[in-house]
């Protein structure tokens, strides 16, 4: 799609899949259990998820953002609508449940942006629906992103498949990316099933090992091809990703290296990446790049979403690494 086609839509962007609201905590100690207090570095509260990390960053890369989910109607879903808002993020598409709280995760955040996530086992993760109002926004997507494969036993193969083939009836490109919230959950079902059809499938080394019983990344890429419209692009951490479309060959983008302080929500942000290039009309070779620069710059401060701003610090980001690099 090129950037002129995706222009045409309502929106650029559109992320389905999970919102959560994140207490992090910086500067634990490994040893935080044998204690009784701790003085950290401080407390803050912000809002998660693999499909809001995605669409904040998408919005703060200029692309016109929409955001498809279910969230609880408590204080915690209240906030999250609030920042959405202030993140010129579209929020018809998500849907309020009076039955189900919003998910709060406590991550702990050790040397290194070392990271434990805490979470409860009943919350609005456990309930993804997607509902005719957010149906109606991927109808009118340039790009959909369902940014939380495997999140949840409440969503099945058929539903993720509606969503790629309703936002492809409508002209628009898809793109998975995955979340094994609980991989026991998953041990007996054929994983294949609600990724055939996606135009690009996103997943992480560790989770291209679980889905294919694989654990070459190289193998991975080539076992999960067949099963896509158009690429896989398998993100390795510090070295970068691994792309291939259907009809092409392997190739390999390397990290943007940096000095990393919290990596959490660093998959979500290759994704926004990753998506970014796409919107703008890109290669898959420049969406990788635009992938891992997003991903890495990501990792500088703390939170999913408290390093990137905009897309000039991301350009700007990228021309200095590579006037290094010569």
């Amino acid at each position: 799609m090129s950037e002129k086609e995706n222009s045409q839509k309502r929106f650029e962007v559109v992320c389905v899949g999970n919102m959560v609201t994140d207490i992090l905590i910086k500067g634990v100690k490994d040893d935080v259990m044998d204690r009784v207090e701790m003085m950290t570095e401080g407390v803050r509260l912000h809002t998660g998820g693999d499909a809001l990390n995605e669409a904040v960053t998408c919005s703060r890369l200029g692309l016109c953002t929409a955001l498809v989910g279910n969230l609880g109607a408590d204080f915690f879903g209240g906030y999250v609508e609030q920042v959405l808002k202030q993140e010129n993020i579209h929020t018809e598409g998500i849907s309020f449940f009076s039955d189900c709280p919003t998910a709060v995760n406590v991550a702990l955040i050790g040397d290194g942006g070392k990271r434990c996530i805490l979470t409860a086992p009943i919350t609005n993760m456990n309930r993804m629906e997607l509902t005719s109002r957010g149906m109606d926004v991927v109808k009118e997507a340039g790009i959909v992103c369902f940014g939380s494969l495997f999140i949840s036993a409440s969503l099945n193969a058929e539903m993720v498949q509606s969503i790629y083939r309703e936002a492809q009836r409508s002209g628009a490109l898809t793109v998975a990316d995955v979340s094994f919230r609980d991989p026991a959950e998953w041990e007996d079902k054929n994983l294949y099933d609600w990724i055939d059809g996606v135009d690009y499938f996103v997943p992480s080394y560790e989770e291209g090992c679980r889905i294919t019983g694989l654990d070459d990344p190289e193998a991975i890429v080539k076992a999960l091809l067949p099963h896509v419209r158009r690429a896989v692009v398998l993100k390795v951490g510090k070295d970068g990703c691994i792309g291939c479309e259907t009809d092409g060959e392997l190739f390999r983008t390397p990290a943007y290296l940096v000095d990393a302080i919290d990596t959490t929500g660093a998959g979500d942000n290759f994704v926004a990446g990753f998506l970014w290039g796409l919107a703008k009309g890109h290669s898959l070779k420049e969406c990788c790049a635009c992938a891992c620069a997003v991903g890495g710059l990501s990792t500088t401060a703390v939170g999913a979403n408290g390093a990137i701003k905009n897309e000039a610090q991301v350009l700007e980001f990228m021309s200095a690494w590579e006037n290094r690099q010569q």
